[in-house]
């Protein structure tokens, strides 16, 4: 609870839904730990900035950066099966290819 608590949920509620839809469809245990929570959170919770905007770095950049880390970690943790990622995302399969071709995301077989 500490770690959803102290992170800043730059995505709001929507955010916290998809993190709150990768844990019920990932966590390994009957109880979450910290390590099932995705690697932004872990990370962020690590740093007194984070989910501080870097006002010098393009708003482009930083959503490219992010959906690219979101997609990956969502295909990770749904071992590579790329419909039920898109479903954790919240964006049909055919978004998802989309956005792993336009970000270079592949498939790790």
């Amino acid at each position: 609870m500490r770690g959803l608590q102290a992170y800043r949920w730059p995505g709001n509620v929507r955010e916290l839904e998809n993190e709150m839809k990768r844990l019920a469809v990932s966590a390994r245990h009957d109880v979450i730990v910290v390590e099932d929570l995705s690697v932004e959170i872990q990370t962020a919770n690590d740093h007194d900035t984070a989910g501080e905007p870097n006002p010098a770095r393009p708003l482009n950049e930083a959503v490219a950066d992010l959906e690219k880390r979101m997609i990956a970690e969502a295909l990770r943790t749904c071992h590579q099966n790329q419909q039920q990622a898109a479903r954790m995302l919240g964006v049909s399969r055919q978004g998802l290819i989309k956005k792993m071709k336009r970000y270079g995301v592949k498939v790790k077989l």
